[in-house]
């Protein structure tokens, strides 16, 4: 069982209860939340580097890491900074992010196949074993309530892992393509976290 494609800012609010919104990649900064819409209508249109835009959102950010979650705010910017293994459509369609393929090969044990071109924003290359550290990582973070079926991440290769559950768990691509951020080891253990992200995803954080 494998799936394909891509995701945005409208999806995850919808999923999570938290709103409709909708987010576009850009070259230099982030880019207004639009509605389904302007993102088909932007879609269309040939991106240009340059130009400034002004953005709000529902409150002060916190707390860049996202294994804590710990305000909704801090989640507008930091989903923006770091790429999931796989995305969800509006129409809920699991779709590929940094996971091009995925296989579930029983009831508690699934594959996933990664893309070899991923690159963190401190130009380190992203692998296997950043997934396994991550997923390891976020068990003992707030976010690991949402992994908690999840018995070990076994590194297969540079671009593979094995995820064995501890039992049947209906929700594993939904946990993926919500709370799977990937981030960098050496990133996250050589400076704090929560204020200096490193991240694979379309923005890097200046200030």
């Amino acid at each position: 069982m494998t799936r394909q494609r891509g995701i945005d800012r409208r999806t995850f609010l919808k999923v999570t209860g938290a709103g409709a919104l909708g987010t576009l990649a850009s070259v230099d900064g982030l880019t207004p939340l639009l509605g389904r819409r302007g993102v088909a209508e932007a879609s269309a249109t040939s991106p240009t580097r340059g130009g400034t835009i002004a953005l709000s959102t529902v409150d002060t950010p916190v707390n860049m890491d996202p294994a804590d979650a710990e305000l909704y705010a801090s989640i507008q910017v930091y989903d923006n900074i770091f790429s999931k293994l796989i995305n969800v459509t509006a129409d809920y369609k699991y779709v590929p992010n940094l996971a091009h393929t995925w296989m579930q090969e029983d009831a508690k044990t699934w594959v996933v196949d990664i893309v070899d071109n991923a690159v963190f924003h401190n130009g380190a290359s992203l692998t296997a074993s950043d997934v396994k550290f991550s997923l390891d990582r976020v068990k003992s973070h707030p976010n690991g309530v949402f992994f908690s079926a999840f018995k070990a991440t076994e590194v297969l290769g540079k671009h593979r892992v094995r995820f064995h559950l501890y039992q049947p768990f209906g929700a594993f691509e939904a946990a993926l393509a919500l709370f799977s951020e990937i981030v960098n080891e050496k990133a996250v253990t050589s400076s704090n976290p929560k204020l200096k992200p490193i991240g694979s995803g379309p923005y890097r954080m200046k200030e």
